[in-house]
């Protein structure tokens, strides 16, 4: 259990929020969004039959429960299993970590270095065909961080990510 009631269930509501939330998300930027269920197996899969070109697992992370204090000790984990799902992690991480005040955002392959051993391997890193990210989107363990992912403001920053990747929008960009 994290501060003030959130937990580690409410990543689908983030996921929702992130593709049909608050502002400029995935579909308002035009984009085919599925939104998983929490079974990584059966998102995988799912995405893998959509024949999904990126795929970003999203998460709340978490350590040792403190709900005092105003500075987070934690910040953005963004995962990538290949070299070539470096930038999509890059712009995962610069987009969506650059909100919090005092953060510790990171891009890291599961095991490496220290400050990712924690993630051994993911199950949520496997679609065939797919450029993969999996955001830790914050500590739910923190206050800081739990006020961060209730913020409804701050799932757009998917979107923009997503574009900067891709390279959009083109010059010149027509209203």
């Amino acid at each position: 259990m994290g501060c003030n009631g959130y937990n580690e269930d409410r990543a689908d509501e983030i996921a929702l929020e992130a593709a049909i939330g608050y502002g400029y998300d995935l579909r308002a930027r035009h984009y085919w969004v599925m939104v998983g269920d929490g079974n990584y197996v059966a998102n995988e899969n799912a995405s893998e039959t959509f024949g999904s070109d990126i795929h970003i697992p999203i998460h709340s992370n978490a350590k040792a429960t403190n709900c005092s204090g105003s500075v987070s000790y934690g910040g953005t984990r963004v995962l990538y299993q290949y070299s070539d799902q470096i930038p999509l992690a890059t712009q995962l991480k610069d987009r969506i970590g650059v909100v919090l005040e005092a953060n510790d955002d990171k891009i890291c392959k599961p095991g490496y270095p220290d400050y990712c051993s924690q993630y051994n391997s993911l199950g949520e890193l496997t679609v065939d065909g797919a450029v993969e990210a999996y955001v830790e989107a914050e500590y739910h363990t923190y206050t800081l961080g739990v006020n961060f992912l209730l913020d409804r403001t701050w799932q757009w920053r998917l979107g923009y990510a997503v574009d900067k990747y891709l390279g959009y929008p083109r010059e010149p960009y027509i209203y």
